[in-house]
């Protein structure tokens, strides 16, 4: 992985301390399930469960926002590739563009993401129909409905 398309994820000075963490609260929770007393798993399942609830109530309260960093210039000025899609974003300094990244928070942050969701949903749902209507009805179909005649593509003379 090159120096300008580094992830957010590993570019935080402090990543490096997670996997111990991860590591000894492992051991510490197999200590306590071995040899622990039985009051005492109450109360680290208790503050699991505290967890938890703080999470979802800190998530509800503080939603997540689009991160606008061009991972190639590192400037804020990422954008949706298109106004009418929540797929692909490319940079209005450096055109670095990604087809495949989701746009959904840049598009959530712009405006009602409703219209955009149904009329994707609707060119699925007619993309789908094209193809049936190409290929005839599904395996699935014909098991399902045995009393309806499959009609065969009919060739065509050159």
């Amino acid at each position: 992985m090159s120096e300008n398309t580094k992830s957010p994820a590993r570019a935080h000075p402090a990543g490096w301390i997670l996997p111990p963490f991860l590591l000894l609260a492992t051991g510490l929770a197999v200590w306590i399930v071995l040899t622990g007393p039985s009051g005492l798993f109450g109360w680290v399942f208790g503050g699991l469960v505290v967890c938890a609830l703080v999470w979802v109530v800190v998530s509800a309260l503080f939603p997540a926002k689009a991160d606008r960093n061009c991972p190639a210039c590192g400037r804020d000025t990422l954008v949706r590739m298109e106004e009418t899609s929540t797929e692909g974003v490319v940079c209005k300094a450096c055109h670095w563009r990604n087809e495949e990244q989701s746009s959904f928070l840049l598009a959530e942050e712009e405006g009602a993401i409703e219209p955009l969701l149904l009329a994707r949903r609707r060119r699925l749902r007619d993309a789908n129909v094209r193809i049936q209507a190409w290929t005839g009805p599904s395996a699935a179909t014909r098991r399902s409905e045995p009393d309806v005649p499959v009609e065969e593509p009919v060739e065509r003379e050159r």
